[in-house]
């Protein structure tokens, strides 16, 4: 727990402080609580997700001040980690809608990794999501885990490909959305890569350029395509304009079947973590073989 508000506290506390908004954590966590199994990644993923969400909820509402209260407690056979936000809150239709895939109140904004992702990884976990919401008083989210869970405890989890082997990688991350970066820089440094990421276009052609000049290029970039100023089809064709050969993936929100030129590869938002990194695998070992 103290981990994920660590790594997170840019988005959660330094962004909303330049914006005038005070955010307090509070932890509630009880110490004497059993261990279960589960995949660690995916449930620091679905708590970054909340928290994120909880972030943006109390921003909406206007107010200088906001509270974000953190518990873990159990519940007869359940474990339970609880997230309570004083933000905007949600209405019923909100409330009924927000497990739908693709379903944001962010406009464009959404990053695309909601509510329904969190449900997924639940429902790996054999457990559930409650939501308690009203609008103006904000949102109790809560993660019920079964302490004794499905397939004698162990959670089944799609692996990629055992004939691919690949070594760990610097990888360049770009997305003009943080919330989006931080799910997958935490999932990608599981498998053991290092992660450099930009918010720009422009930001990651200098990283680019300073990493060659330096001469510790980048093995893979990683890039959404809808950005402003120098855009994802921009960054693709100058990276490989200095760099012919460098494996490139492209996230969009704008459809997985489109193509991309100068692209290995193009995944569709909101983001298959496991098929991103089974993607990785897959145009890494394509390049090896060239």
């Amino acid at each position: 727990m103290h981990e994920v508000l660590e790594s997170t506290r840019p988005r959660w506390y330094d962004i909303p402080q330049r914006e005038g908004i005070t955010i307090e954590t509070v932890l509630e966590l009880d110490d004497t609580l059993p261990v279960i199994s589960g995949i660690g990644s995916e449930i620091r993923e679905a708590l970054i997700n909340i928290l994120f969400n909880a972030v943006d909820a109390i921003a909406y509402k206007g107010e200088k001040t906001g509270f974000i209260t953190i518990k873990t407690y159990k519940t007869q056979s359940r474990l339970v980690l609880e997230v309570t936000d004083s933000g905007i809150g949600m209405d019923e239709e909100t409330k009924r809608r927000v497990f739908e895939p693709f379903f944001t109140t962010k406009g464009k904004h959404g990053s695309g990794l909601g509510l329904s992702m969190v449900y997924g990884i639940m429902q790996r976990h054999g457990g559930t999501v409650e939501i308690e919401s009203e609008p103006g008083r904000g949102t109790t989210v809560r993660l019920i885990f079964p302490i004794k869970l499905p397939s004698n405890g162990e959670v089944k989890r799609k692996e990629p490909n055992p004939l691919i082997v690949i070594p760990p990688l610097r990888v360049l991350l770009v997305d003009d959305d943080i919330g989006v970066r931080s799910v997958i820089r935490e999932t990608l440094k599981g498998f053991g890569h290092s992660i450099e990421e930009a918010s720009s276009g422009e930001e990651a052609l200098e990283k680019f350029r300073e990493a060659l000049a330096q001469s510790s290029p980048y093995q893979l970039v990683i890039t959404d395509l809808g950005m402003p100023g120098i855009g994802g089809y921009e960054l693709v064709r100058q990276v490989r304009s200095i760099e012919p050969t460098i494996p490139v993936i492209v996230l969009t929100g704008w459809g997985g079947d489109m193509e991309v030129e100068y692209a290995d590869r193009v995944l569709e938002k909101p983001v298959d973590l496991q098929k991103l990194i089974d993607t990785i695998a897959l145009v890494i070992s394509l390049k090896s073989a060239r």
